[in-house]
């Protein structure tokens, strides 16, 4: 299997900001059955309570990632809570591209579709996969989500790819460990109770470690013909959304995914798939421009990141700033006054 990474030296896959609702549907129940009701769990985020039982609905992204600061908000003393959401992730839930899935011939197939067709999963996450020595090393990164819902995150990307693995590899014997970047903490004895394999905290990173062989058995539901069907299910649902948004809205999510990087209308155009000079256009078409959409993305996050209480140098890095100086001048030029002060007089209220 081809090292999948989501950054390199080409082009950046950029996360399509347009979602179904299957996952927040499973998010809202699971915060039920822990007191919480669902007009709270959607309290701020736009989403109609009605829209959650429509299996065709859309919702953006942002959406989702409300809804989980919501129930981390209110259930973050929950040990696991996301990792426990992310177990209730059957494949059935994913429509087309868990069908495909499950009709692969092989579990290798079938991670190389799930990868290719990753933007129709819930994986919020940064997700790489990375063969080598007869191992294959499942990655999952937070590292672009705002601090307070990362590990939430964090902890469902571990959830779901252990019972997606799960649901197309039924037999035991397939996975060699999990090694979580985390300190060991109260969630343990719950990722214990399910993960059949050494489970090791406070790793540089967190992984998915599964052993090669075990990808090449056949799957017992291979079919072509259902295969076929069930991707040109998932290219036809892929148009539909990306139809969706404007040029704007991409750009704007592609740099909230990127900020640290210093993004440039070059790379962004690179993401998007087409030319620097068309992207100008387009924005300047929808009455904005990317310098604009920039200052916009880095004015919002820097709060967020403040009130989370990352101190200024860490935010000024986040955001992609040569330093804590340009970061203070643009902040000023926001707010009237340095990110300091603001940390200081948000943290007294």
């Amino acid at each position: 299997m081809p090292d999948r990474p989501d950054q390199g030296d080409g082009p950046v896959r950029l996360r399509l900001p347009v979602v179904g609702t299957a996952s927040a549907h499973i998010m809202v129940q699971v915060a039920a059955e822990f007191g919480m009701s669902r007009s709270r769990c959607l309290a701020g985020t736009g989403i109609e309570p009605k829209l959650l039982d429509d299996s065709l609905g859309t919702i953006r992204l942002f959406q989702e990632l409300a809804v989980a600061g919501n129930l981390v908000a209110e259930l973050g003393d929950v040990p696991a809570l996301g990792f426990r959401i992310g177990q209730r992730y059957r494949l059935t839930i994913y429509g087309a591209w868990g069908w495909a899935m499950l009709c692969s011939p092989t579990p290798r197939h079938s991670l190389e579709f799930a990868s290719e067709y990753l933007d129709l999963s819930y994986a919020m996450c940064d997700v790489t996969i990375r063969e080598a020595d007869g191992l294959v090393r499942i990655g999952v990164s937070e590292q672009w989500l705002p601090e307070r819902i990362g590990p939430f995150f964090g902890q469902r990307s571990v959830g779901a790819v252990i019972r997606l693995l799960s649901d197309i590899m039924p037999a035991n014997g397939w996975l060699k460990e999990v090694r979580i970047a985390s300190p060991e903490g109260p969630q343990a004895p719950f990722f214990r109770e399910v993960i059949d394999a050494p489970l090791l905290f406070d790793r540089p990173e967190t992984e998915i470690v599964v052993y090669s062989g075990a990808l090449d058995h056949p799957m017992p539901m291979a079919n072509e013909q259902a295969l076929q069907l069930a991707a040109s299910l998932c290219r036809e649902q892929l148009e539909r959304r990306r139809a969706m948004l404007s040029v704007g809205e991409s750009v704007r999510h592609y740099l909230l995914q990127r900020l640290a990087e210093s993004p440039s209308p070059a790379t962004a155009a690179l993401a998007l798939g087409m030319g620097t000079r068309t992207l100008r256009r387009r924005l300047a078409e929808e009455g904005t421009s990317f310098r604009e959409l920039h200052d916009q993305v880095r004015r919002v996050f820097a709060v967020e990141l403040l009130e989370a209480g990352l101190p200024p140098a860490r935010v000024a890095r986040r955001l992609g700033y040569a330093g804590p100086a340009a970061f203070t001048h643009a902040f000023r030029r926001w707010h009237g006054v340095a990110p300091r002060e603001f940390a200081s007089k948000n943290s007294s209220q």
